[in-house]
């Protein structure tokens, strides 16, 4: 990974993006690695916190697979968990992706306007 990561061209105007998978990946490993590598940790926000909440990236499975819906009260909680006066991307993974998403930018929007 290291080997990889060292040797890629970077984008100019990107970032690089990891999700670790599997039980045996633990902060004391993925914070140096993303720390090293300048590369963002992708989590489910529901499932895992993110290392790297200065600049985050949440990829939204669901608890029920790919075809979740994600209600009202799960965006209201997603919008909660998103670092406060942060950069970052929520990505929905699931078959509703763009209804979710619009649903999600209407309330993140509304708490824009708020403060």
């Amino acid at each position: 990974m290291r080997t990889f990561f060292e040797s890629i061209e970077r984008p100019k105007n990107g970032l690089l993006c990891w999700e670790p998978r599997g039980s045996d990946w633990t902060s004391e490993i993925i914070f140096p690695l993303c720390d090293q590598l300048k590369i963002l940790h992708v989590v489910d926000p529901f499932v895992a916190q993110t290392v790297t909440p200065e600049n985050f990236y949440f990829r939204l499975h669901g608890h029920t697979g790919w075809r979740h819906n994600f209600d009202d009260e799960e965006l209201e909680a997603l919008e909660q968990l998103m670092p406060k006066q942060k950069t970052g991307c929520v990505y929905f993974n699931n078959v509703t992706m763009v209804d979710d998403a619009a649903k999600f930018a209407l309330i993140v929007s509304t708490r824009n306007a708020k403060n």
